[in-house]
């Protein structure tokens, strides 16, 4: 392994590290992006709370049907490679009129390790004991006919959970779920997402127009806080929120503006942490992006920023990569070792019609100390799903919840596992994805 060193009064590390990705099982090189609004409305981590579901049914925990592999793996031979008249890509009635792309899983198993997570699942957040397989339904939400969950954060001990309908455009509603999974209503407006990080969580409203800021909600009673023209808010740390300042010529919030860090408490930006960037993760103050894609053919320089501390480094990685691709929107591990994300194949799946020019996708883990890439084996995403990917507390497991349309399904998979666990399928139309909570229990 090489290292080369680049010095600056900010003690700017860049260090070399050569690895080939590797997988379990056979499988080809990928490439991806994403944009980041959809990890804050889809994908959180929590670390100490379970989620309840909403509906009035006996709160003990009932059995589900053994672990099945995804019944979106086609029943019927596909066409052979080089077919002129592929299939369509396997779909299911989602809510809100909708279809989802199905996943296709080929080689889950059952889980033969003892976890102890609970994990919420779903629109609902229908509650998973893991270790049993068990789903139980639970009254503690009280949703509304046409109400879903599109997304949850942690606050503490509590999680705190978007509703919406169908119209994302209406009136949506904030509910605080305690560690017992009782809830209440915090706030109520148009609300686009949530963000945490900080020293709590927000609720933010995107910009009507290019000349529109972004505002945000203190979910405390607090006045709204209105951002700077042209920013655009990927993440908080504290009193921080970290975004894109687009230049001061009334262009929306995009990526050509530096990557910064703006204090609340002054209205001024207190730092710049580099220059426009593709943001690859924002966790606990931990700030992850590159350049922009990495080059199948050249290195992949991973920058990183420590909002606790203000220092910065940067790592190069030989990912042997066969076609260039983003490390976009990815999660880190409470450890800060791993780095999960959804990784594009070079090239389309030839057994299937998309319906989109883009290609399918692996969920990839990156091991950010040694630089060795692994997917996730047996899963093949549409080219434009979007998995819901949480780590548990402790870094070792890697919680993957899969919208099917009538039910959303859900993994487990940690670096080492031949095959990723299916645990259980919860019931109910998904509506946008499939949030999930997961919490360590210790049982």
């Amino acid at each position: 392994m090489g290292v080369e060193q680049e010095r600056d009064p900010r003690e700017r590390d860049v260090q070399s590290i050569d690895f080939a990705p590797t997988s379990l099982t056979a499988a080809s090189d990928r490439r991806w992006r994403r944009s980041l609004p959809l990890l804050l409305a889809a994908v959180v981590l929590v670390g100490g709370v379970g989620v309840v579901n909403h509906q009035r049914r006996k709160p003990a925990a009932a059995p589900m049907p053994s672990p099945r592999v995804s019944a979106s793996v086609p029943s019927t031979p596909p066409p052979i490679s080089g077919s002129p008249h592929p299939r369509p890509w396997p779909t299911a009635t989602s809510g809100c009129n909708g279809q989802a792309h199905l996943p296709l899983i080929s080689s889950a198993v059952r889980l033969t390790e003892r976890t102890g997570l609970q994990v919420g699942l779903g629109p609902q957040l229908t509650t998973v004991e893991v270790d049993r397989a068990r789903v139980g339904i639970e009254p503690h939400l009280r949703l509304a006919t046409g109400e879903f969950v599109t997304q949850v954060v942690p606050d503490g001990s509590s999680t705190l959970a978007l509703i919406q309908t169908c119209d994302l455009g209406a009136r949506s509603r904030v509910i605080r779920i305690d560690a017992a999974g009782a809830s209440r209503q915090i706030a109520a407006g148009r609300f686009d997402g949530l963000l945490a990080g900080g020293r709590h969580p927000w609720a933010y409203q995107y910009p009507a127009n290019n000349t529109t800021p972004e505002r945000l909600d203190p979910l405390n009673g607090g006045p709204w806080t209105t951002l700077p023209a042209g920013f655009g808010v990927v993440g908080a740390y504290q009193d921080l929120i970290i975004g894109y300042q687009a230049p001061p010529n009334g262009s929306a919030p995009n990526t050509s503006g530096p990557l910064v860090t703006l204090n609340l408490a002054t209205g001024r930006v207190e730092a710049t942490i580099g220059p426009g960037s593709a943001v690859v993760s924002v966790s606990g103050g931990l700030i992850l992006w590159t350049d922009g894609a990495c080059k199948a053919t050249r290195s992949c320089l991973l920058h990183r920023y420590d909002s606790a501390t203000g220092t910065r480094s940067s790592q190069i990685y030989h990912l042997g990569l066969s076609t260039d691709a983003y490390l976009g929107d990815g999660l880190i591990s409470p450890d800060r070792r791993l780095l999960a994300f959804q990784l594009h194949r070079p090239s389309p799946d030839p057994r299937f019609d998309p319906g989109h020019p883009g290609t399918p996708s692996d969920i990839a883990v990156l091991h950010l100390d040694t630089g060795q890439l692994e997917t996730v084996p047996g899963v093949e995403l549409w080219a434009k799903a979007s998995p819901s990917l949480a780590f548990s507390s402790d870094s070792r497991w890697l919680i993957i919840g899969l919208d099917e349309g009538t039910h959303s399904s859900l993994l487990l998979w940690h670096p080492g596992l031949r095959h990723p666990a299916a645990i259980a399928n919860v019931p109910g139309l998904t509506g946008y994805g499939s949030p999930i909570t997961a919490r360590l229990t210790g049982q």
